[in-house]
């Protein structure tokens, strides 16, 4: 299952069925259609999606939701600060606009609505939720994407 807000990113998501055959479904990741909220899964993966939320928790309160107990969770996110500052150094040099001529020049200027970082990620545990591991990506040294693996610790299934 997927779900997505955006009709322009389910239309590149059914045209790509081929490759990952899945149910698209639109809604809002913080209030979950009933189609979802009604299964639980044991693997859920939320990429890219917590920088443009209102409410991140609600996220997480409607992931806990549709998990079942020792569901694995992975969240992953950019790494706002780290791009942040190199984007600063590009804009410095004077030379941001040639190799970036189309995006902008700080994360939060158009879509982004926080400066994620590991620290944003770690915030998210919970009483239900316990972070196993986050990792940066493409290396721990130069993470310009952070993964974090949950768990969700929950004696029995709320089914």
């Amino acid at each position: 299952y997927g779900v997505d807000i955006s009709d322009f990113l389910l239309n590149i998501a059914n045209n790509r069925k081929y490759a990952c055959p899945a149910i698209i479904i639109k809604g809002n990741i913080e209030a979950l259609p009933d189609e979802i909220l009604s299964k639980r899964y044991n693997k859920i993966f939320c990429s890219e999606v917590l920088e443009h939320v209102m409410h991140p928790e609600k996220v997480v309160e409607e992931i806990i939701k549709i998990s079942l107990p020792d569901a694995m969770i992975i969240f992953s996110i950019p790494n706002e600060k780290l791009i942040n500052r190199i984007k600063s150094i590009f804009v410095r040099l004077k030379i941001f606009d040639f190799f970036f001529p189309n995006i902008s020049k700080h994360m939060t200027d158009e879509w982004h609505l926080r400066e994620a970082d590991s620290n944003f990620l770690m915030g998210l545990a919970n009483s239900e939720l316990v972070c196993k591991k986050i990792v940066g990506i493409p290396f721990n040294f130069l993470p310009l994407h952070f993964v974090a693996r949950y768990v969700v610790i929950r004696k029995k299934s709320i089914i």
